[in-house]
């Protein structure tokens, strides 16, 4: 508590200034570079994006990703075979080869 009243009796006029200065000065000059580069950088970014899919077959998966996508194919295989259970039930095997039989 100490701290704080001694920092609020200070009178602001000792906090420097440095805080006003140089945003304005940074940002303008960047925005200006920003407005003459936009175009070329834009376009480069999309090169660089559009390389990156492309390329997204020769780069190595990492492993824990390779697990991720084996529960999912897992996870989605059995969904698959639940349905496909749900559809079409099993048919018992005296049934079977009654059929068969015929």
């Amino acid at each position: 508590i100490s701290a704080m009243s001694k920092f609020s009796r200070k009178d602001p006029e000792s906090i420097p200034l440095i805080l006003e200065e140089r945003p304005k000065t940074t940002l303008s000059s960047k925005k200006i570079e920003r407005d003459r580069n936009s175009d070329k950088e834009r376009v480069e970014f999309l090169v660089a994006k559009a390389e990156f899919v492309l390329d997204a077959g020769n780069r190595t998966r990492d492993s824990r990703v390779e697990q991720s996508l084996k529960v999912q194919r897992g996870r989605a295989e059995r969904i698959r075979q639940y349905q496909l259970c749900k559809e079409t039930p099993p048919v018992p095997n005296y049934i079977k080869a009654a059929e068969e039989h015929k």
